[in-house]
């Protein structure tokens, strides 16, 4: 599937599972299954898609651009979360090891170690690590990646390092399936900012 539904099925898979209800839960589930549901195509670093993997970075810097705007401007206690529950060796340590997974990912073929129950459980481990808040946002965006890549016909090595392809083959990245769920993702995150905006952060 895209990238933009990759993203928008994980944050609407977060809305529908924890269903934030503070502007400070909404940012971190929001920043936590985008970067979840994302990270898993870094894989597309050593074929032509050399440019998917660039907008990855890019979206993940603008994902940690804008929460901390959001923290500057309305104080709604991200920083006080993140250092009240770890240390600046602990974040370090986190990103260091979550760096080195990535770049393992990136020489590995697409649709192997990355799209795997053993890198979405290591990563976890990794933001846990770094920010204990994020984690579980960050499982479930990882686990909606892997659960809609299961309907192309390109399989997934969901067992690494067991080389077997789990794959449904009901669908195509490009095809009917991958708007359908863009547009179903997209009226659920449109239905819970309707329904909560005003009720719960205003």
């Amino acid at each position: 599937m895209l990238g933009k539904t990759h993203m928008a099925v994980g944050i609407a898979a977060g809305i529908a599972i924890f269903q934030p209800d503070s502007v400070m839960t909404a940012a971190v589930c929001t920043a936590g299954t985008a970067l979840g549901a994302l990270i898993p195509d870094i894989d597309v670093g050593h074929s032509k898609s050399r440019n998917k993997v660039e907008s990855i970075i890019g979206l993940v810097i603008l994902i940690t651009v804008t929460l901390a705007t959001i923290e500057a401007a309305f104080h709604i206690g991200i920083y006080r979360q993140l250092m009240s529950n770890s240390s600046v060796v602990r974040i370090l340590s986190g990103f260091a090891v979550f760096l080195i997974i990535c770049g393992y990912g990136l020489s590995t073929p697409h649709r192997s170690f990355m799209h795997s129950f053993m890198a979405g459980a290591i990563l976890t481990v990794c933001v846990y690590i770094i920010f204990p808040m994020l984690a579980e946002y960050f499982a479930v965006g990882f686990c909606s990646h892997l659960i809609i890549d299961l309907l192309n016909h390109r399989g997934e090595q969901l067992l690494f390092p067991c080389k077997k392809r789990f794959c449904l083959d009901i669908a195509s990245s490009h095809g009917l399936i991958n708007e359908v769920l863009f547009a179903m993702a997209d009226v659920i995150i449109l239905l819970y900012c309707i329904v909560n905006i005003q009720e719960k952060f205003l």
